[in-house]
């Protein structure tokens, strides 16, 4: 019953299903999904499947590198109200460090200019415990970037209205009373993502804000 419930869970068409249970009655199959299983959680393993996943992209044309994630805080949401989605906010010294310039705005506001490079990890699909299908986003900045921002509350504000509104965007849905999960740096981010495919070309896009003087 778990088992066919999962399966519910992967959208899977009735054939593909039908094939993987053809394919789970090979013992060769079987072995091999194992060896598979067990490879895949030795580290040295990983790294070296990472490492080939960067030369596959570099075979393609795409100049990327994979970079760690150091967990900063997350957001539970959901998109259009329907699915669960989680954002991560993370760093990494690869991305663009921030930068600030005095400025007027076109309405004559005087205030700093904040432009804050990111990097946005394409969505991926997990599970929660309860065996729901989530949406998981990491949104990537430079760790100078989130301590100043720790720091100021205005300027985090900033930092989470440019998280909710680039994975709006890239999701195609609005997303729906974002909550703060893991306000504390040294939690894990949410699902088992914990790398990130950069464009080595692109340390990271900048958004740009002002912030008001008083």
């Amino acid at each position: 019953m778990e088992v066919r419930e999962n399966l519910k869970e992967l959208n899977m068409t009735v054939e593909e299903i039908d094939k993987l249970r053809e394919a789970f009655k090979d013992e060769t199959f079987k072995e091999m999904l194992c060896d598979y299983i067990e490879e895949m959680s030795d580290p040295e393993n990983k790294k070296r499947y990472e490492e080939e996943i960067t030369l596959l992209e570099q075979e393609r044309g795409n100049r990327i590198e994979l970079i760690p994630l150091e967990p900063f805080r997350a957001f539970r949401t959901s998109v259009n109200g329907k699915q669960k989605c989680f954002i991560n906010i993370c760093a990494n010294d690869k991305i663009g460090k921030h930068d600030c310039k005095f400025g007027v705005s076109e309405d004559g506001r005087r205030g700093l200019h904040w432009s804050l490079p990111h990097s946005l990890h394409p969505g991926r699909q997990d599970t929660d415990p309860k065996g729901n299908q989530i949406h998981i986003y990491d949104v990537v900045f430079h760790p100078d970037t989130l301590h100043i921002a720790s720091k100021n509350q205005r300027l985090m504000d900033l930092v989470d209205n440019i998280v909710i509104q680039y994975v709006s965007g890239v999701s195609s849905g609005a997303l729906t009373c974002p909550r703060h999960l893991v306000p504390d740096p040294a939690a894990d981010v949410e699902g088992d993502g914990n790398t990130h495919l950069l464009p080595a070309s692109k340390p990271g896009q900048a958004a740009m804000a002002l912030i008001q003087l008083p």
